[in-house]
């Protein structure tokens, strides 16, 4: 099987409204070829493209590797495992989690939705998180739709070490709070081009620093914060 034929066997599901963009999946299959990443932590399965993508990479490379892959709802992970090829399901395996909200004082008056478990790390613990997830939710009867967190909590509880690579494809909003409190902690592995959202980042040997970006840039570029000066006016004889 092809990357293009994976791809239109999911781009002709009637559920494949948000699957990843075509020029993506081959920038995901094309990363996993080009690296030696053999355990993965997917955050949010959907129906289960981009597992499938790198599963079919491995499977192009000739190695053995393996997925977590978490998902909120019952209906995608039903859709993955009809999706999902046979020969590829053997790198994938699917957990389910509930969302919820979450917040830290670390990154203040800010909500994220992030999955309540998360399976346990393999031995050596996972090479790549990819960030699709998770989607916005019901809470009694509130719609919720916040910033995913998962990728900030992990970071803050010492859960993602170091030279470990994350992959967000879109989730734009999200990978800005992140930059914005969290970016000294990561660098930047592929920057998409203009108008495109594929981001690659990984966690570089920094100790940890948490620190408000935009605060920062603020307080040292503009007077903005500075008292204000009196004006007094001046009566001309």
């Amino acid at each position: 099987m092809t990357l293009l034929q994976l791809y239109l066997h999911f781009k002709n599901s009637p559920e494949s409204t948000w699957i990843m963009q075509w020029p993506n999946a081959q920038r995901l299959y094309d990363f996993i070829l080009k690296n030696p990443i053999e355990r993965v932590l997917g955050l949010g399965t959907g129906i289960g493209l981009s597992d499938a993508v790198i599963a079919l990479a491995w499977e192009h490379k000739g190695i053995k590797g393996h997925i977590d892959s978490i998902e909120q709802y019952d209906k995608c992970i039903k859709l993955a495992n009809e999706l999902i090829p046979v020969e590829l399901k053997e790198y994938i395996e699917i957990h389910k989690s509930e969302p919820e909200v979450w917040s830290t004082p670390e990154i203040p008056y800010q909500f994220f939705s992030v999955y309540k478990t998360l399976p346990e790390p393999p031995e050596g613990g996972w090479e790549l998180i990819c960030n699709d997830g998770p989607s916005p939710f019901m809470e009694g009867e509130n719609y919720l739709d916040l910033p995913n967190g998962t990728i900030q909590k992990m970071i803050l509880e010492d859960k993602i070490k170091v030279g470990i690579k994350i992959i967000y494809d879109g989730r734009v909003v999200s990978l800005k709070i992140l930059e914005r409190y969290l970016g000294d902690n990561l660098s930047l592995l592929f920057i998409p081009p203009r108008g495109e959202d594929f981001v690659v980042l990984e966690r570089n040997d920094k100790p940890l620093i948490v620190r408000d970006d935009k605060l920062d840039a603020m307080r040292n570029q503009t007077t903005y914060f500075s008292p204000a000066k009196s004006i007094k006016n001046e009566i001309i004889k």
